[in-house]
C-alpha cells in the first residue's frame, strides 16, 4: 500500500514536470549558451509578449485616437507577427506603418513559469523610453507580477523588422501598348497639267 502512495505520488510529480517543460527556455535575443530556443513564434512567447505589450499599452498608451505599430523580433513568422499585432490592437511594423508610434520588443526571457519582457515605447518629441514586465504563468494563463521602467537609452531601441502585407506592396505600373504602325500614303503618280514645265523659256 505505502509503496502504491509513493509511486502515485512520484507520478503525479514527474507528470507537473513534464508538463512544465513544455513550456521550455525561448529567448530573444539569443543567449551564448545557446540552450534556449530563439523562436518567438510559439505559444509560450506569443503569449507573453501580448500580455507584457497589453501591460504597457495601458501604462504608455500612444496619443488619443492615434493608431500605432508593433516592432517585433526578426524570429517570429509574418502570420504570427501580424496576429501579436492585431491581439493587442495595433498594426504590424510595415514601410506603410513606419510613421506610427511604434512599440519595439527589445528582449523576451521564458524559463518555464517565469518570464521577462523589454519594451522601448514612445515617449513623445522623439524621445524613446523603456519597460520590464514580469511574468508568471505557464501551466496557468500569464499574469503580469511586477514592472520596472527605465530612462531613456537604458535599453536600445531595437532595428525595424517589416513584414509585408498584401496592402503594402506597390502596385505593377501599367504596361503601355505599343503604338500601331500607320500606313503612309502613297506618294502622288498623276501626270502635271499640259501647259506646265518644271522650268521657264
Amino acid at each position: 500500500m505505502i509503496n502504491l502512495r509513493r509511486a502515485a505520488i512520484g507520478g503525479s510529480i514527474l507528470a507537473s514536470l513534464t508538463l512544465a517543460g513544455c513550456v521550455g527556455y525561448h529567448s530573444y535575443p539569443p543567449t551564448p549558451e545557446q540552450r534556449a530556443r530563439e523562436s518567438m513564434g510559439e505559444r509560450a512567447p506569443v503569449d507573453v509578449m501580448v500580455r507584457a505589450l497589453e501591460r504597457v499599452l495601458v501604462l504608455h498608451p500612444p496619443p488619443t485616437g492615434a493608431d500605432f505599430a508593433v516592432n517585433l523580433p526578426m524570429t517570429i513568422s509574418p502570420d504570427r507577427y501580424a496576429m501579436v499585432a492585431q491581439r493587442v490592437g495595433g498594426q504590424p511594423l510595415t514601410p506603410s506603418t513606419a510613421n506610427l508610434p511604434t512599440y519595439h520588443i527589445a528582449g523576451v526571457r521564458v524559463r518555464n513559469s517565469k518570464a521577462w519582457v523589454d519594451i522601448v515605447w514612445p515617449a513623445g518629441n522623439g524621445i524613446d523610453r523603456s519597460t520590464t514586465v514580469w511574468l508568471e504563468g505557464g501551466l496557468q494563463p500569464w499574469a503580469v507580477q511586477r514592472v520596472q521602467e527605465w530612462n531613456s537609452g537604458v535599453i536600445p531601441t531595437p532595428e525595424p523588422y517589416y513584414i509585408m502585407r498584401a496592402e503594402d506592396a506597390t502596385p505593377a505600373a501599367p504596361v503601355e501598348a505599343a503604338p500601331t504602325p500607320t500606313e503612309s500614303a502613297p506618294a502622288s503618280t498623276a501626270p502635271a497639267p499640259a501647259g506646265e514645265s518644271s522650268g521657264r523659256r
